[in-house]
């Protein structure tokens, strides 16, 4: 019996390591992905306040040309704007919804589809009696 619970434990104990690791990882990149819009808006301010300072006229083929450039930059950024605003949505619904399993079982009549339904639901109960009477018993 002891060495099923030196098993458990270990078990448990790499299970808190990775969860310690992932959490840390996640982290960084939640701090990274926060830095992006700041950078975003930087840039922009940079690049358009350095082509106010430009005289571009329209009848000037390189000034025309710099105009193209600018307005297709300015749609590149809206762009990256739209799909970091995304990126943050979808972020925020993983961290909320993160302890969650949705699974879709499809199957004939009569196949067993709610007796496996009812079988993973009764797990969580199943393992959170043996895990107590494991470490009751150690």
């Amino acid at each position: 019996m002891s060495y099923i619970v030196e098993t458990v434990e270990d078990f448990f104990a790499k299970l808190d390591k990775m969860q310690q690791e992932l959490a840390k990882f996640s982290q960084e990149i939640d701090d990274r992905s926060e830095k992006i819009p700041a950078l975003l808006r930087n840039f922009e301010k940079a690049v358009f306040a350095s082509s106010e300072d430009m005289k571009l006229s329209s009848k000037n083929a390189v000034d025309k040309a710099a105009q193209n450039s600018l307005a297709n930059l300015r749609t590149s950024i809206e762009s990256w704007r739209h799909k970091t605003e995304l990126d943050r949505k979808g972020r925020e619904f993983i961290q909320k919804n993160e302890k969650y399993l949705v699974v879709m079982i499809f199957g004939a009549v009569k196949t067993g589809k709610s007796s496996l339904g009812n079988f993973f639901g009764s797990m969580q109960n199943l393992v959170g009696f043996w895990i107590s009477h494991i470490r009751r018993t150690a």
